[in-house]
């Protein structure tokens, strides 16, 4: 416990995939990818407890060897594509604080698609989130490809405009000169307890004024195809040697 803030740590993990069938529970240098997240926040310093959302029974067991418990399977509403985090997060919250009878105050998330993770990260997020006035914290990645003052948008004749008009003292060209973005690359996100009791659907349950730690490049490679599984393969390759 930090700071006498009980954090309790999620990993959410679904059985439903489209673009790689039962994705979570695919093998990835001999683990099911479900694992590596589960492990990284058993092995963080301030999560005091961690379960597993799933709606898959074998998920579920898998989970349990790492030291991941599940309350009960996740309901079919909470399992579709539609389902948004937070509506997760928050199911899982009211269920974990019935179980064990008291208050969580931060719930930290770690994707199970994002198997790079370190601890180190998350303990980074959950000590910020841990700070007075922070309501929420995501891991975040800088965008070095396709950065938002290039967007064009499709004209109906198939020419492209330019997607945002910027003021005549701001540059497009050269790159050196245009702004330094970030965005949340969802691999880790702690919430305060207000953020999720109840949450609001207009901000992901982020508030108006979320705080981000940076993730290593390695570590914000989120698995969702094929040649994904491949480039996550050759980091942890290069961690190991």
């Amino acid at each position: 416990m930090m700071n006498d803030l009980y954090v309790l740590g999620v990993t959410p993990a679904r059985a439903g995939s489209k673009r790689v069938p039962r994705k979570n529970g695919r093998l990835l240098a001999g683990r099911p990818l479900l694992t590596y997240s589960i492990e990284a926040l058993c092995a963080s310093k301030h999560v005091d407890a961690v379960i597993l959302s799933t709606d898959d029974e074998e998920f579920a067991a898998k989970g349990a060897e790492y030291g991941a418990k599940t309350l009960a399977l996740r309901p079919s509403e909470l399992s579709n594509d539609r389902a948004r985090l937070f509506e997760v997060l928050a199911h899982e919250l009211n269920s974990y604080e019935a179980y064990i009878g008291r208050k969580v105050d931060i719930v930290v998330s770690a994707q199970a698609s994002a198997p790079l993770v370190r601890p180190e990260t998350i303990d980074a997020v959950v000590e910020l989130c841990a700070n007075d006035g922070v309501e929420a914290v995501g891991t975040t990645s800088v965008i070095v490809h396709g950065h938002p003052y290039l967007a064009r948008r499709r004209r109906r004749d198939g020419s492209l405009e330019e997607a945002f008009a910027l003021g005549d003292d701001v540059a497009r060209y050269p790159s050196q000169v245009r702004p330094e973005f970030e965005y949340f690359d969802g691999c880790v996100f702690a919430r305060r307890r207000s953020m999720l009791a109840p949450p609001d659907p207009q901000t992901n349950a982020l508030g108006n004024k979320p705080h981000g730690v940076r993730s290593k490049e390695d570590e914000s490679i989120n698995i969702d195809t094929e040649f994904d599984f491949k480039l996550a393969e050759f980091f942890m390759s290069g961690r190991a040697s």
